[in-house]
C-alpha cells in the first residue's frame, strides 16, 4: 500500500458516552496506519475522556480544556494543530470501515486537482439496526448554487477527508452552531473552491435517528434560511424562508402527537435497502468495536 502522508483524524466530541470507545477502535483498524488521531473535548460532562485512556497508541492526542465552543470552533482548532497533509473528521457516536482512510487517500493521492472526498453512508437507528444505505453521489457537471440548501447534492460532513491546506484556507464559520457544513459547502461553491470527489461505496456507519428531533430539525432550517439571505437574493431569501416555516409547523406538528418516528421513517426511505452483505459487516463491525 502507498503511503500519501499523514492524514490528521479530528473527532471533537460532547457527551458521547461510551460511543466514542468504538469510535476510535473503528480508527485505529483502519487499513491505512499513518495517522494522528485528535481527541478534542468541548467541555463534556460524561467522562468520556477518561474513557479513551484504556487506548495506549503513540498516534492518539488529547485536548480538553473544559470549554464549550461549539463545533465549528473546535474544527478549525483541529485544523490549526493538525500535523498532517491531510484532514480527515468523524462523529464521536459513529463508526468507519477498516478501508476508509485507504480509499479516500488514494484519490487525493493520485489526483491533485481534488481538493475534497466523502463517500457513501450507512445508517443506524437507535437499535443499531441497518436501516438503510445512501451510496455517495456523482456531482453533477454544474451543481446549483443553493443544492446544499435544497438537500438536491449531499456532501456527509462526517465523512469528509481533504487536504489541510483547503481547511486552512477554508475554516469554518464559528457563528453557526449548527449547519457549519452547509454553509462552508455554499459558500466554497460560490468562490469556486469546491473540487469533491465522493466515492459510491458506503464506508462510513451513521447514527442518524438521533438527527430527527424537532428543535434540531428547526435549529438547521433557521441557519439554511441565515445562509440564504447571506449568499442569495431577495426572491430566494423568500422562497427559502417559507419553505423553512412550513418544514418547522410539520415538525412540531408531528412532535406534538407523539409521531416524530415517522419523521425519520421518512427520511431513511429514501435510502436503498441494504445488502446481506453490508449488514453482516455492519454487524461485525458493531460486534467487534462495542466489545473492545
Amino acid at each position: 500500500m502507498k503511503d500519501f502522508g499523514l492524514i490528521t483524524v479530528a473527532i471533537p466530541f460532547y457527551n458521547p458516552g461510551k460511543h466514542i470507545l468504538a469510535a476510535v477502535e473503528s480508527v485505529l483498524a483502519q487499513t491505512y496506519e499513518n495517522f494522528e488521531l485528535l481527541l478534542i473535548d468541548d467541555g463534556s460532562t460524561d467522562g468520556s475522556m477518561e474513557l479513551t485512556n484504556k487506548f495506549n497508541d503513540s498516534r492518539i492526542k488529547r485536548f480538553s480544556d473544559g470549554r464549550n465552543l461549539g463545533l465549528a470552533a473546535r474544527l478549525n482548532q483541529s485544523v490549526a494543530m493538525s500535523k498532517g497533509v491531510f484532514y480527515a473528521r468523524m462523529d464521536a457516536d459513529d463508526i468507519i470501515l477498516p478501508e476508509k482512510f485507504e480509499k479516500q487517500v488514494e484519490v487525493l493521492g493520485f489526483n491533485s486537482k481534488i481538493d475534497l472526498t466523502s463517500c457513501g453512508v450507512i445508517l443506524l437507528n437507535n437499535d443499531n439496526s441497518v436501516v438503510g444505505v445512501r451510496k455517495g453521489q456523482k456531482p453533477p457537471n454544474v451543481i446549483p448554487d443553493d443544492a446544499f440548501l435544497t438537500g438536491t447534492f449531499g456532501i456527509t460532513h462526517a465523512a469528509v477527508m481533504g487536504r489541510i491546506e483547503w481547511f486552512k484556507r477554508n475554516p469554518y464559520n464559528e457563528t453557526f452552531k449548527c449547519a457549519q457544513d452547509i454553509e462552508l459547502w455554499t459558500r466554497t461553491l460560490l468562490a469556486n473552491d469546491l473540487s469533491i470527489k465522493i466515492l459510491r461505496k458506503p464506508l462510513y456507519i451513521y447514527r442518524d435517528e438521533g438527527n430527527v428531533k424537532p428543535v434540531k430539525l428547526n435549529r438547521v432550517f433557521n441557519a439554511k434560511y441565515r445562509i440564504a439571505k447571506m449568499y442569495f437574493g431577495y426572491s430566494k431569501r423568500v422562497y427559502f424562508g417559507m419553505r423553512w416555516i412550513l418544514y418547522s409547523v410539520i415538525t412540531y406538528t408531528f412532535s406534538a402527537f407523539g409521531l416524530t418516528h415517522l419523521l425519520y421513517s421518512k427520511r431513511s426511505s429514501t435510502a436503498s435497502s441494504p445488502s446481506s452483505e453490508t449488514v453482516a459487516r455492519v454487524e461485525h463491525a458493531l460486534k467487534v468495536y462495542e466489545s473492545e
